[in-house]
């Protein structure tokens, strides 16, 4: 048995009987490849790392189920809150068409205000706080004198508040807090581990074939040097380990977090 055939893909949970044999770059969905409808997109560098989270999440079979599942207001807004999402958004909706914005929780607040001009009217916001959900108001009326200084000084109290909070939770939940990348850093955008998986996945390629294919990398080259099939199969296998993670240990959240450059 060759390496490539202990290598073979997983079953693929998508219907196969019209599958694409070969992506084209575009804005199209994975699961689209199956209906014949339109071909299965190859992430390139034009995709923003929202989109990326967006993609990584069409492709968990538990999400597509829960969509499905999903008839009425209350089940779709737990589908939204169970995948982090801060509407309900279905799977088969594509990023650059949805009707509805895509946002995530991590990445997006939510807010409510009073800010009309009459003086009694009163707003109570219609939200109760979930496990590990924290509410803070800001007053306006001291910005409109010190825009700058009580803009500023509020957002400093919340900071401190939040990352408190945070730090209490955390103990309760028994997490450890990790020092993760700071936003502000450069992040390298996951093209070849989400290229390499829906190859493997939908056109049934090894992963050495697609990791090869999409970095370029010739089998030709081999021979030439001794180290180069080993790291590629390694890097084969990271790649599609990686998007997997994304996919099925919804690490796809932390995704929106990064900023584009």
């Amino acid at each position: 048995m060759t390496d490539d055939q202990n290598e073979a893909p997983e079953e693929n949970s998508f219907n196969n009987e019209t599958a694409q044999q070969e992506l084209v770059t575009g804005h199209h969905s994975p699961e689209q490849a199956t209906s014949n409808v339109k071909p299965v997109a190859y992430a390139d560098e034009s995709w923003s790392f929202l989109r990326f989270a967006w993609e990584f999440l069409r492709l968990n079979d538990s999400f597509r189920t829960d969509c499905d599942d999903a008839e009425d207001t209350e089940s779709k807004r737990n589908v939204a809150r169970k995948y982090g999402l801060k509407h309900f958004v279905h799977y088969r909706e594509e990023f650059d068409a949805s009707p509805v914005k895509i946002r995530f929780n991590g990445a997006d607040i939510s807010s409510w205000s009073n800010i009309s001009t009459k003086k009694e009217k009163k707003v109570r916001p219609d939200r109760s706080l979930r496990p590990g959900e924290v509410a803070i108001y800001f007053d306006l009326n001291f910005m409109l004198e010190e825009p700058v200084k009580s803009l500023e000084r509020q957002l400093d109290q919340a900071r401190q508040t939040l990352s408190k909070r945070l730090e209490s939770y955390a103990r309760k939940e028994n997490k450890h807090l990790q020092e993760r990348t700071p936003t502000n850093q450069k992040q390298k955008k996951p093209i070849i581990p989400y290229n390499v998986y829906v190859d493997v996945k939908i056109n049934k390629k090894t992963r050495i074939d697609a990791y090869l294919f999409h970095s370029g990398t010739s089998r030709d080259q081999f021979p030439t040097d001794p180290t180069l099939e080993q790291n590629s199969r390694t890097n084969a296998s990271r790649a599609f380990n990686t998007a997997e993670s994304y996919i099925t240990e919804m690490e796809y959240r932390v995704l929106p977090l990064f900023i584009e450059k």
